[in-house]
């Protein structure tokens, strides 16, 4: 008796879910013929937007409403945006193409600084960890190979934790980190 009273609840609930979906999705008004290729949300509630669209000027947006009224914080003209996190400090770090492929700015967006690195493609994947720790992944520029780095110090120094030369077309496209700390 138990299983039917419970089925038949199971069928009445069943169409309400599917029915309002929808009602919590909107489209947001973000500057036309754009292609974004990253998003992150700082804990003020600032987003940020990175674009990768030919023939149009890229870089990083921020909408500091919801999304309501978008401002371009970082031209990068023709060079894509391909990464792009917010540490818990409120850093925001950026991978784009071009010259200086690493970029930070240390005020919600309002300056850029670059971050010297060794000189390899864009990276495809940065991962914060804590305040002071972030991890880059991303397929090397000259020959063949994929790369990790670490840094401890905001950027400004690194580890290479992984490199290879023998897998000319693979890269790393996204980076975890279980609870024990295994990348």
């Amino acid at each position: 008796m138990k299983q039917t009273i419970a089925f038949l609840f199971m069928i009445l609930l069943f169409p309400f879910p599917r029915l309002y979906a929808q009602d919590f999705w909107e489209t947001l008004p973000f500057p036309d013929s754009l292609h974004i290729a990253c998003i992150a949300i700082n804990s003020e509630g600032s987003i940020f937007v990175g674009t990768v669209t030919s023939n149009v000027t890229n870089g990083i947006y921020r909408s500091e409403d919801s999304g309501e009224t978008w401002e371009i914080v970082l031209n990068t003209s023709n060079f894509q945006i391909y990464s792009m996190t917010i540490s818990v400090s409120g850093n925001i770090y950026v991978s784009k193409g071009g010259f200086d492929p690493f970029i930070v700015s240390y005020d919600n967006g309002n300056t850029w600084q670059i971050l010297n690195i060794p000189y390899y493609t864009p990276f495809s994947k940065i991962h914060c960890i804590g305040t002071d720790t972030i991890l880059c992944g991303a397929s090397r520029s000259i020959g063949s190979g994929v790369v990790l780095l670490r840094t401890i110090d905001e950027g400004s120094n690194r580890d290479t934790l992984f490199i290879t030369e023998t897998h000319p077309s693979e890269y790393i496209s996204d980076l975890a980190i279980t609870g024990n700390g295994d990348i």
